[in-house]
């Protein structure tokens, strides 16, 4: 322990202390955090490398912590709320100004943490089922299709169609697998304007009227985060 010769300091760039670390103590440890997990990086890289950009390198950096550190539970949150946001859909976050004196840099720490650890940043949207086209043949691959669409619950999907000619139907896996309406008391919306809500887990959509949904692909299959 030579390289710290009076507390706070920092040891194997992890930060030390006789006494509790203080929120601004982690100021520079979240910074390394969120330079790993720019809105510019998006365009390199698929989902599948995000997936092991925060599974992999963030966890192990929680991790080399942890050996020598108690860490407090609002730091966990934070960072998942940082690897969330960066998975599913670009949100940085600016913790303080270089310049900024250290005090003023933990109350803009706090704030930040307390607008996302209460969700304040998350705001729902309307997804248009199947773009300008709508829901028509073809459909299927539009939740990921020209790119990945991060549905997070609250949001909400607008069916635009011909109620003369189609309709939708909520419906489980087995449904969606085989284009059936099932289970036997599956929701059906058949208004031609249909606004659903979402609620968190796997959501299954399909048309219920002739063969659309088998020969015309007139389905959907989604994730919804929370």
């Amino acid at each position: 322990m030579g390289a710290c010769k009076k507390f706070p300091c920092k040891y194997l760039g992890m930060p030390l202390s006789d006494s509790r670390l203080k929120m601004v103590d982690y100021e520079k440890y979240i910074d390394k955090i969120l330079a790993k997990v720019r809105c510019w990086k998006l365009g390199l890289m698929g989902l599948d490398g995000r997936l092991m950009l925060v599974k992999q390198v963030l966890s192990a950096m929680l991790v080399f912590q942890i050996i020598a550190l108690a860490q407090p539970i609002w730091l966990h949150k934070f960072v998942d709320k940082i690897r969330r946001g960066f998975l599913w859909e670009c949100k940085e976050v600016v913790v303080g100004a270089r310049e900024s004196s250290m005090k003023l840099a933990g109350h803009g720490l706090l704030l930040v943490l307390l607008v996302l650890l209460q969700g304040g940043v998350a705001q729902s949207r309307e997804w248009y089922v199947g773009d300008q086209k709508g829901w028509t043949f073809g459909v299927e691959g539009w939740p990921n299709s020209p790119t990945f669409k991060p549905f997070r619950e609250g949001d909400v999907l607008v069916f635009k169609y011909d109620r003369a000619a189609q309709n939708v139907i909520q419906v489980d896996d087995f449904g969606f697998g085989t284009c059936t309406r099932h289970p036997a008391n599956a929701t059906v919306y058949d208004s031609g304007n249909d606004r659903i809500r979402l609620s968190r887990g796997l959501i299954n959509f399909i048309n219920g009227v002739s063969d659309n949904c088998y020969k015309g692909g007139v389905k959907i299959s989604l994730t919804v985060r929370p």
